[in-house]
């Protein structure tokens, strides 16, 4: 895993900051968070749920988001497949890391958006659950 990214950094005052990676114009969303923190903390996936049923909780669309930009490497899950609350959804690669996203939500899935080796961007769609 050594890959080499050429990276120019075009507008780091706006937020999101403006970058382009290997030719491709990125927006790379800045936090400020605190310099002394007690304990790392993860980063989790994105889950949102609309249209949702006063009789029943967990029915409506689901959505897996991807907490960050990054590559998918690998599904763990296929459509059709049920998932329960903490199973792994997907591998996602940031500035050469990889992260386990685990599902908060149960459901099956319903579609996948993007393929192994995509890019993707914070707040994507990467799995929809019914």
């Amino acid at each position: 895993m050594n890959d080499w990214y050429d990276v120019e950094i075009i507008d780091i005052d706006s937020n999101p900051a403006k970058v382009v990676v290997n030719g491709v114009p990125v927006d790379v969303k800045i936090e400020e968070k605190p310099i002394i923190q007690e304990k790392p903390q993860q980063e989790k996936p994105k889950v949102i749920q609309e249209n949702k049923s006063d009789s029943n909780p967990h029915s409506g669309k689901k959505q897996f988001k991807s907490p960050m930009p990054g590559t998918i490497i690998s599904y763990s899950v296929k459509e059709g497949d049920t998932i329960i609350t903490g199973d792994e959804v997907c591998i996602l690669e940031a500035m050469k890391m990889q992260q386990s996203l685990k599902a908060e939500l149960s459901g099956i899935v319903k579609s996948i958006n993007f393929q192994p080796g995509a890019q993707v961007a914070t707040d994507d769609i990467l799995v929809e659950l019914e």
